[in-house]
Parts: C-alpha cells; structure tokens; sequence
C-alpha cells in the first residue's frame, strides 16, 4: 500500500493510515489486490491464442470487476476515501 493517500471521515476529521480501522484496512487490501488480479488477467488477454482460454480470461475479467465495484463501493458506504486515481482511471465502478 506504498504511495497510496488514504483517508477515513469520521466526524468531520480525517485519519491517516496508521489509525484506521482492521475493515477499513481489509477493504484496502481486497481493492488493491484486484487491481493487480485484473491488470495480470489483462496482460494474460493479451498473449491468450485459443478461444476456450480467451473466453475464461474474459469471465475472469468479469468477475474481478464486479468484485472491484463491491469494495468500491463498500468503501464509500464506510467513509473511506482512496486516493489512487491510476485504478479509477482503469478500472472505474459501474
């Protein structure tokens, strides 16, 4: 979690990372841990040569991304706030 802003609202303060909560530390690991399952099923995209291969990749795609949205969301019903514009660029909630 090197170079990541991170922020947690409550009331009207903002805590830095060494003082927020195991969720909230959780929540953080699961969306940058997808992100990196996401960006390798990309990259495994991109070099896949057989169609039963491409499709598996593609529902792996899928499914990392409805996961990505669920923390993301999560999150933002927390009060946590992620500074890492690099993955909502990429990888933005649907």
């Amino acid at each position: 979690m090197e170079n990541l802003l991170l922020l947690k609202k409550e009331k009207n303060v903002l805590k830095s990372t060494n003082s927020l909560d195991s969720e909230a530390t959780e929540i953080i690991y699961f969306l940058e841990d997808t992100k990196s399952k996401l960006e390798y099923a990309e990259l495994c995209l991109n070099f896949a040569n057989d169609d039963t291969l491409i499709d598996s990749i593609i529902y792996e795609i899928m499914s990392l991304q409805k996961k990505y949205d669920y923390y993301l969301k999560l999150s933002k019903k927390k009060g946590i706030v992620i500074n890492f514009p690099k993955i909502l660029q990429k990888f933005p909630a649907s």
